[in-house]
């Protein structure tokens, strides 16, 4: 199934829908394609397992994209430095918020399910259920105190 997004419902993008795309040229021509940062908030409900972006499920986005970092090195950008090195930007609190009314056709699962999944089907995971819960509380209550 593809993956189908809208962003008409996000405060940052809705006064101005033009702003979400970019020219790229790749080689073989130029085309339109969506700003880095939200193809990449787009593309991470999957691997999270949150289908929508709002004041209620903000909190869990943010804690599982933090969960992901540790484990994967998830990341949201990279750009190439003048050292050659990749520069990662790393997953924010206002990043999350700047983008809550993001809709995808991804179902949301719990975080225990998404837990679950986890650890299932990436068996290098050297932490626990128990240990990932523990992050993910933790990062969630991160986000909470970094809004208030």
């Amino acid at each position: 199934m593809p993956l189908n997004w809208n962003v008409s419902n996000i405060d940052f993008y809705k006064d101005d829908l033009d702003s979400i795309w970019m020219k790229v040229n790749d080689g073989w021509g130029d085309y339109d394609d969506v700003i880095p940062e939200l193809k990449s908030m787009i593309f991470a409900t999957m691997a999270i397992g949150i289908g929508g972006l709002s004041e209620k499920t903000a909190p869990d986005f943010y804690a599982r994209f933090k969960v992901l970092e540790k484990i994967d090195d998830f990341y949201v950008t990279g750009s190439l430095g003048d050292d050659g090195l990749l520069n990662k930007q790393y997953i924010t609190p206002y990043i999350v918020k700047k983008h809550i009314g993001l809709a995808t056709n991804v179902s949301t699962i719990s975080n225990t399910e998404w837990v679950k999944n986890l650890l299932r089907n990436d068996k290098s995971i050297k932490y626990s259920s128990t240990e990932i819960k523990a992050m993910l509380t933790v990062a969630a209550i991160e986000y909470k105190e970094s809004i208030e």
